[in-house]
């Protein structure tokens, strides 16, 4: 049995922070029940491969992906698989999870089926969900100086048509706004979501203003100029270069461009990760790291929820993933912290 409901959670929360931490919040959460544990186990690595897409693919996001610890995981869980954010100031940020639950909810609730044998079996179960914490994590990844920005995956308007012209009534039947209606007309039969802002009370640079403050990707500029040559303008939000695309290749323009600033979000996203993760070998240079500025630490560490607890009051960071790609390490050196048996490497940071 599978189950998916969007709804909203109010929670108590002592101190609030916008989209990071709200009493209240939408969230998407999965539930399922399975004859088996491999069914259910398959059904965790399914959920958290769609968080993965959704986070890489559309986000631009490039969190970290793997397994909590066991004084880090759900409540009632076996297992939880996490998507750990790296924020731009080095705190960590949970993106989604995806538990498994085994017998422990099932148990208590009596959750039994007949197997083949006409047996009284208990189901296996898991849960996944992601909240609209994620936009949080967006804004503080990808925002800037200037306002938002918004991967043109996700992005409502994907490209604004700004027509540079003074007055209303000059626009209204002249030539420029044929071209602008044959611009936003080719873009949305393209499968763009395009917008023309037609707001001539504001002066442009204030609807450029307005414009790169609400995170839209692409602008097109066009005029009575760029008319005449038959060009256009487009403006990136993400680095704000200008290119000038003929009004014929608008769509193809665009859709390169978008593309371009697609990538170029998860490429900054990814780089920024890189930078604020580091390697550590002892616990001199863990709480030096910490105390410096806030990162991402890779430890050896003995996976002893005492030993956690230990750096936790310390320093305030605990261990946030051990990463999917690691988690058949087997180092056998000593841990960071306090010296036993290590066989894999975790990454540890303060987080929201």
């Amino acid at each position: 049995m599978k189950l998916n409901q969007w709804c909203n959670v109010v929670r108590w929360e002592k101190r609030t922070y916008p989209f990071i931490r709200t009493s209240e919040f939408l969230w998407q959460e999965g539930h399922t029940v399975h004859a088996t544990k491999e069914s259910a186990d398959d059904m965790v690595m399914t959920a958290i491969g769609w968080y993965k897409k959704f986070y890489e693919e559309y986000a631009a996001l490039a969190p970290y992906f793997g397994i909590k610890s066991s004084s880090e995981r759900f409540a009632g869980a076996d297992e939880t698989y996490t998507v750990e954010m790296v924020m731009p100031n080095g705190k960590a940020l949970q993106g989604a999870t995806s538990h498994y639950l085994g017998e422990n909810f099932t148990k208590a609730f009596n959750v039994s089926y007949l197997n083949d044998q006409s047996e009284k079996v208990l189901a296996k179960q898991t849960s996944w969900g992601i909240s609209t914490r994620y936009i949080g994590g967006l804004v503080l990844t990808h925002g800037d100086d200037a306002g938002l920005v918004i991967p043109p995956k996700l992005a409502p308007t994907q490209v604004i048509i700004l027509p540079i012209c003074k007055k209303e009534e000059e626009y209204v039947g002249s030539d420029l706004s044929v071209a602008v209606n044959k611009i936003a007309s080719a873009l949305k039969a393209g499968g763009i979501r395009a917008k023309v802002d037609l707001n001539f009370q504001h002066t442009l640079g204030y609807r450029i203003n307005e414009a790169e403050l609400k995170g839209v990707p692409l602008r097109i500029e066009i005029g009575a100029k760029e008319l005449a040559n038959q060009m256009l303008t487009l403006v990136n939000r993400v680095t704000f270069d200008k290119s000038v695309y003929p009004i014929d290749d608008v769509l193809k323009g665009s859709q390169v461009a978008l593309d371009q600033i697609q990538k170029q979000l998860l490429a900054n996203a990814l780089a920024l990760r890189d930078k604020l993760t580091i390697e550590v070998d002892t616990y001199e240079k863990f709480v030096s790291a910490m105390e410096e500025k806030k990162v991402f630490a890779r430890v050896l560490w003995c996976e002893q929820a005492e030993c956690e607890a230990t750096v936790k009051e310390a320093t305030k960071a605990t261990s946030r993933v051990l990463e999917l790609e690691h988690m058949a390490d087997k180092f056998g050196g000593k841990c960071f912290k306090c010296g036993k048996l290590a066989n894999r490497k975790w990454l540890f940071a303060q987080s929201y």
